[in-house]
């Protein structure tokens, strides 16, 4: 099925980078801390009470462990070194954490610090992580209560061009536009990114994020020039700064593919798609919601040019993997399942009436 931007109705799902700037990049994952099989803790070397995975880049059994465990572990770190990124981050692999190990951390973190000083180093970082996590689990309502309390707290405290301020504005808008709030999200970007670009510069890691968001809200409010304008411009210095494997790189590209997708640019839009996936399976994992989101609507794509068999084979490998990582009744997950029934109903359909 080939056509204009009006001529397929498989669209994509957006990859709205859940973090903003101080924590983590697009993330979405498992509902529960709960089981996941495999070998024992990596820390304690117990595999009794169930050990969860850490969700991030270790492979094999080098990523499971309790989140107590990891509690500890982050607790000892900032002890020794001043630094908190333990409470948030994998100290073998660097890749940030997401899913069950993300919120489970997120609330032991919080549930140890809520209850000191506002200016207090902790505070306002283990505020963020805990709405980060409550948005990667779909538990929107929650985030978004958590993130507009981070942000009076902030502009009271710290005023307004303070840049941990700007980082929840621009936390908050990723979390609107999530919802499908664009309008109210659109200003907030841009706010984030004039200060970006005036005091960070143009091709700072943070202004680049800014910029990729700020092009798919644009996307999604109709200004599709502006869009494709700024999703090149970033991706060419993103390839030039960061290096075209670089996670940032990657979403930035799978973004770019989305709005070629939404205006009927099909056969780019695969191209692209295909080649962030590959990377992404290999820098990140097959199973990381940045993996799973490009290959998704890479389906899209496919489904729009007629390629129904690939299509299908390959939205029930990527529904799989999310009802294991994710959980049955994670939004993503459900989306999905959505997606697979309309697919099969479509080509049900067009089998009928070619009768």
């Amino acid at each position: 099925m080939q056509g204009s931007a009006g001529g397929c109705r498989w669209r994509c799902r957006r990859n709205d980078p859940s973090r903003g700037y101080t924590t983590a990049a697009r993330p979405t994952p498992v509902a529960t801390a709960g089981a996941c099989d495999g070998g024992a803790c990596v820390i304690c070397l117990e595999s009794d009470p169930p050990h969860i995975q850490s969700g991030c880049a270790c492979r094999g059994d080098a990523g499971f462990a309790h989140v107590e465990c990891r509690a500890e572990a982050a607790t000892h770190r900032m002890t020794q070194s001043d630094a908190l990124d333990g409470w948030w981050k994998c100290g073998t692999c660097g890749q940030e954490f997401t899913g069950a190990m993300r919120l489970g951390l997120a609330e032991v973190w919080w549930s140890t610090v809520h209850h000191l000083p506002k200016d207090d180093k902790q505070q306002f970082p283990a505020a963020n992580i805990l709405a980060l996590a409550f948005q990667e689990q779909g538990r929107y309502p929650e985030a978004e209560a958590k993130y507009r309390e981070n942000l009076r707290v902030a502009r009271r405290g710290l005023g307004s061009e303070n840049p941990t301020t700007l980082d929840t504005v621009g936390n908050l808008a990723a979390l609107l536009s999530i919802q499908g709030k664009f309008i109210e999200a659109e200003p907030m970007y841009r706010e984030v990114i004039a200060f970006q670009r005036r005091v960070l510069g143009p091709e700072h890691e943070d202004t680049l994020r800014t910029a990729e968001n700020l092009a798919n809200t644009l996307v999604r409010l109709g200004k599709h020039a502006e869009a494709k304008m700024m999703h090149r411009e970033t991706l060419a210095i993103q390839q030039r700064v960061l290096g075209p494997e670089h996670p940032t790189t990657l979403r930035t590209a799978a973004s770019a593919a989305s709005a070629l997708l939404t205006e009927g640019e099909f056969a780019e839009a695969e191209s692209i798609f295909r080649k962030t996936l590959a990377l992404q399976r290999r820098v990140l994992g097959p199973e990381h919601p940045s993996t799973l989101l490009t290959a998704g609507n890479l389906t899209s794509t496919l489904f729009c040019q007629g390629k129904h068999a690939e299509a299908k084979a390959m939205l029930r490998e990527v529904l799989e993997i999310q009802q294991r990582v994710l959980g049955p009744e994670h939004p993503d997950t459900v989306w999905m399942a959505n997606r697979l029934a309309e697919y099969v109903g479509a080509v049900k359909g067009t089998a009928d009436s070619a009768k």
